[in-house]
């Protein structure tokens, strides 16, 4: 997890992108930020959506990583090879470039580099590179001598709402990066094409993914292969997410053995695992260290609910034999609840 509280802002600039070249604008000098306060703000602004739990990536590239554009770009500054406005110029040249996709939108695009970043316990410097392409509007208001009230409407950009941003940071062992797209409609160019990146192998990544895999299992293909009442399905949920949260560790054969428990279903288990591996390039090992940061994000897909029709939600928490199934003799299809105590 990054923590942003002693970090600095040391570099500043923002460009805009356009389809339209007469619309398009490039800065030629950074952004001064002498107020203390003013900072503080910019700083939380740009920092807030890589200070929760979250996935995180190296820069990729088929051939050779050196041909990764924004992982070059980044080295020469981290180099000095460049300075900063000459790295933004390239970066948004480099934007331009992948952004031929006609749904993508004009916006604007701040580039920051900071320093005190703490990540693994160390300070380290990282780049901010983001893409506004929504903004919303803003009431403020001001007195005139105490008696008369005026307000005005101004453009900007709310906090935690940024479009497009992915935050690099200088590690010893190179660049890790972090991603934020919240547009899902247009083409994926921003994670794939701008700044080209694939899933670190850590422990992080690890958990998350393993908890998605089983978790899309149960709900999706468990049911199409096999003959499954809901309360079973509910919980096959419970006792994955129950190892997930008491395990220090990942065990395949463990988890097999004490959640699936069904030869069938754990045959059926590693197929989907494997199918999931190869489709996506991962290779993850069957013993790593659970990370409960990753666990408590993921938690809500476990939720264990049956929706009855438009009248009843039933939440299955616990022992399955609490609850039963069947059909009365007039066709209606009802649940039987059994419980000690009401609250």
């Amino acid at each position: 997890m990054i923590h942003v509280e002693d970090a600095r802002i040391t570099h500043f600039i923002l460009h805009h992108f356009s389809q339209e070249l007469l619309e398009e604008k490039i800065a030629t000098e950074e952004i001064a930020i002498e107020d203390e306060v003013d900072e503080a703000v910019i700083r939380k602004l740009f920092t807030k959506p890589f200070t929760k739990a979250q996935s995180s990536y190296n820069f990729y590239h088929e051939v050779d990583i050196d041909f990764n554009v924004l992982y070059k770009c980044t080295e020469e500054l981290w180099s000095n090879a460049v300075d900063f406005v000459e790295y933004s110029h390239k970066v948004f040249t480099h934007l331009k470039n992948v952004s031929d996709h006609p749904k993508i939108k004009d916006g604007d695009v701040f580039i920051l580099e900071f320093e005190n970043v703490v990540i693994h316990n160390e300070k380290r410097r990282a780049i901010g590179i983001y893409k506004v392409e929504q903004k919303d509007f803003f009431l403020s208001s001001n007195w005139e001598n105490n008696k008369q009230a005026k307000i005005s409407l101004q453009e900007g950009i709310s906090s935690g709402k940024l479009d497009k941003a992915c935050f690099i940071v200088d590690l010893p062992s190179g660049p890790e990066v972090y991603i934020v797209d919240g547009n899902k409609e247009e083409a994926a160019y921003w994670k794939y094409n701008f700044v080209s990146v694939v899933l670190k192998n850590d422990h992080y990544n690890k958990t998350q993914q393993t908890m998605e895999i089983t978790q899309h299992f149960i709900k999706e293909e468990f049911p199409q292969e096999c003959e499954v009442s809901r309360v079973d399905q509910a919980d096959l949920l419970n006792r994955s997410m129950e190892y997930f949260k008491v395990a220090d560790s990942y065990n395949h054969e463990e988890f097999e053995e004490v959640v699936l428990q069904d030869e069938n279903l754990i045959e059926s288990f590693r197929g989907f695992r494997n199918q999931v591996f190869e489709e996506q390039g991962w290779s993850f090992e069957d013993n790593f260290e659970m990370v409960p940061d990753a666990v408590k994000k993921n938690q809500r897909f476990y939720k264990s609910v049956i929706k009855l029709d438009k009248n009843f939600h039933i939440y299955v928490h616990g022992n399955k034999e609490m609850i039963e199934q069947g059909v009365d003799e007039q066709g209606r299809k009802y649940y039987k609840l059994y419980f000690e105590e009401e609250h």
